[in-house]
């Protein structure tokens, strides 16, 4: 669970019971506060950012369009999880948290185990585990990673696009994981080419055959000058993104304050993001992206 976030104006904020059965006020009132969060993420973040997208760009507008695809991917389903877990919470049931500041990693495996943390401990539990993954053997190890990657891939799809998602992130956590020397990993170059990476595999969840594929690659190789409504989305994006995995907001989003201002500056920044939820254009709103695998 994240740390209380204390020393701040809202003061030492308490998490929730982990057990279901003591069900008070507090933890409702987190619940529905996690509920107030899923949907301003959703249809005021995520959708906002996705208006912007058109993939029909070319060189650097292209890539900065992948970068703030790759973040609206990554709201949505960060607030696809939150309104599961609001509403399980109202039930007197506490959900699996399912993200741990996964832009925030350094390394792929630091990715991987904090990016769709459920998924990832069940593939871990009752694959890779069972079939000697957690052994010495590099050669067992690969095989099982492998091998984890391509039924997560089957899991989302049976396309082109997720086959080879699945397959490049497993070479890749692979290679880092027995060849890659540590001095390389321990770099912050490292870091950059890691989630720079992962947010561009990103984009085979949306180009399910392979002549999408070579599409969206010859889109790289014809210039282009910035456009500059794309670079100020873009810009908002990664701002958005800091903000999102600061220990801050995650505070807010799972705490409960405890002095008077930071109640009052919650009740605001809540009152806040329910008006801009109920005042948008629910026209150009779109499914969540989980609901299509």
């Amino acid at each position: 669970s994240v740390a209380p976030f204390s020393n701040t104006i809202w003061g030492k904020s308490t998490l929730p019971s982990t057990d279901a059965s003591k069900w008070d006020g507090k933890t409702a009132y987190i619940g529905l506060k996690y509920i107030v969060f899923g949907l301003f993420g959703k249809y005021v973040v995520a959708d906002g950012l996705g208006l912007i997208l058109t993939f029909t760009s070319f060189g650097l507008n292209i890539f900065l369009e992948s970068v703030i695809y790759a973040i609206q991917f990554y709201i949505d389903f960060w607030s696809y999880c939150n309104l599961a877990s609001g509403f399980s919470y109202l039930y007197g049931i506490q959900l699996t948290r399912n993200f741990s500041n996964p832009y925030s990693a350094t390394t792929f495996k630091q990715f991987w185990r904090s990016w769709n943390i459920s998924l990832s401990t069940w593939l871990r539990d009752y694959i890779y585990i069972p079939l000697g993954g957690n052994r010495t053997s590099s050669h067992v190890n690969v095989f099982c990673t492998t091998l984890v990657f391509l039924i997560s891939a089957l899991w989302h799809g049976s396309t082109t696009g997720f086959i080879l998602w699945g397959a490049i992130s497993s070479v890749l956590y692979c290679f880092e994981k027995f060849i890659l020397p540590n001095c390389i990993k321990q770099n912050w170059t490292y870091r950059v080419f890691v989630i720079l990476t992962i947010m561009l595999l990103w984009q085979l969840f949306r180009l399910p055959s392979f002549p999408n594929i070579l599409t969206y690659i010859g889109h790289y190789t014809v210039c282009q000058p910035l456009e500059l409504h794309i670079i100020a989305t873009s810009i908002i994006a990664v701002v958005t993104l800091v903000i999102f995995e600061s220990s801050w907001f995650q505070g807010i989003v799972t705490g409960y304050p405890s002095t008077n201002k930071g109640i009052i500056l919650e009740v605001i920044s809540i009152t806040v993001m329910l008006l801009s939820t109920l005042l948008i254009d629910y026209n150009n709103s779109s499914p969540f992206f989980y609901f299509s695998y």
